[in-house]
Parts: structure tokens; sequence; C-alpha cells
């Protein structure tokens, strides 16, 4: 006879199983993205291929779990015409992964869309408020990531949207803004030590294009800790009487004491 506590201990060890995997998700990001982008158009520039890519993989991801994704009125529990949009609420706990890749991949197809209509010669503010779009869904991706995810996976949510950040900053040609979205966005990549490629095709050029049109001037050393560290290095000092003295306020002392060094 099975005992009344083994389903109950079953059903507790299942939950806990579940809050262990949902503290620590991890999703690559960029891997995903490298992978749909390279094979679907965009190193050809043909964004209307990706943007349909991003259609059906939203799709299948939608009807993977339409108890969670679909829009229906049937799956949401509320009384509406027939096959009529409701729109849905993402729950503060996400147990499905197809959550968190639709959230992404309605980013890119806003992202996608956007190139789309900027080929097609259509109206600025169009592709503006796709771009804009893009960025809301990036920053519910880092929502999520922030909830749910490992640092790892945080911190590559965090490089794509200052990315998405940078791209409509860009559109409505603020530059300095776009200018420290990217240099966020590489900054956060090269610490992961990872997308060096991305890195240096697609980000790079877009800072120093940003750069350019802001007209930055980026000092070498920009903490000033290094700075000040690099100054008291550089200064002329002298032990005397178990006091250090600065000898740069006197040149000629200086000169003579950087000859005599050797013999002394």
């Amino acid at each position: 006879q099975i005992s009344p506590w083994a389903s109950t201990k079953k059903h507790q060890s299942r939950k806990r199983h579940r809050q262990r995997l949902r503290l620590q998700s991890s999703f690559n990001i960029f891997e995903k993205l490298e992978e749909a982008q390279n094979n679907h158009g965009v190193p050809a520039s043909d964004y209307k291929q990706y943007h349909k890519y991003c259609n059906s993989t939203l799709d299948r991801l939608r009807h993977t779990v339409p108890q969670l994704l679909v829009h229906n009125p049937n799956y949401v529990g509320v009384k509406q015409k027939r096959n009529s949009f409701v729109p849905r609420e993402l729950p503060d706990i996400v147990h499905h992964e197809c959550v968190f890749w639709h959230v992404l991949f309605q980013a890119e197809r806003s992202w996608a869309h956007a190139n789309e209509l900027m080929k097609t010669a259509k109206t600025v503010r169009h592709v503006q408020r796709r771009l804009n779009k893009a960025l809301v869904y990036a920053n519910v991706l880092l929502e999520l990531s922030h909830k749910q995810c490992d640092e790892r996976t945080h911190r590559e949510c965090t490089s794509y949207k200052h990315w998405m950040a940078g791209n409509a900053a860009l559109q409505h040609h603020d530059y300095e803004a776009a200018y420290q979205n990217y240099r966020t966005s590489i900054q956060t990549l090269e610490q992961l030590d990872m997308c060096q490629t991305r890195i240096e095709t697609i980000l790079r050029p877009l800072l120093k294009y940003c750069q350019y049109e802001a007209k930055i001037v980026e000092d070498e050393d920009d903490d000033e800790e290094i700075v000040e560290t690099k100054k008291k290095d550089s200064l002329i000092t002298v032990n005397f009487d178990g006091e250090t003295i600065v000898l740069d306020k006197y040149q000629q002392l200086a000169v003579l004491y950087l000859n005599m060094e050797p013999i002394l």
C-alpha cells in the first residue's frame, strides 16, 4: 500500500527542484541570436527574411505553451468573441523557458521590422516606433533575467538591452546617448569574454560612428584613480631627513638630482 505522504513528498520534491531551476536558469542569449541571424539573412542585410523567421519562431513558441502565450480567450479564461485578441501579462514567476525566448524574439522581430522599413524608404517615425518597441521588450527580458536567471545570463541581457537602447537613440539622432549605450554593451561583453566577432563587426563600428557624430574625445585612461597613480609615479622625489620632497617645482635642482642619481 502506497503511503498517503508519498505523493505529498513527491510534490514537494518537484516543487523544490522547480524553484532551484528558476533561481539558476541559464540561457545563451547571443549564441542563440548568432545562430538565428547568421542562418536567416542578417549577414546579407535581408531583414525581410529574418522578420519572417521571427514570426514563425514566435508562432511555434506560442503553440508550445498556449496556456501562457496564446491570446485566444479560450486559453486566457475570459468570455469574449470567438478568436478575439486578449492582451496578456507575464506572470511574476515564469515556469517555462519558451516564455523567455518569446520575449527575446519579440524584440528581434521589432528590430528586424525596423531595419526592413529602412530599406523600403518608409517614414522615419514608423521606424522609430518599431525600435522603441524592441527596447520595451529588451527591458522586459532584462527584468525576467534579474528575477530568475543566473549572473551571466543577466549580464548578457544587460548588454542586449544597451544595444537596443543604442539603436533607438541612434535613430533619434541622439548620438551621445547611443555612444554611451554601445560602449556599455561592449564593456559588458568584454567582461564576459565572449562575442568578440559581434563586438568588432557590429558594435565597435556603431560606437566609432556615434563618437564621431557626437564629437566625443575619448581619453586613453578614463579612470581618475589610474591617472592620479600615473601622475604620482612620474613625480621626481627625494627623501631627506625622513620627509619626501617633490623636486618638480625646482627645475634646476631636479635636473641636477637626475644627473647625480647614478652616482648616488
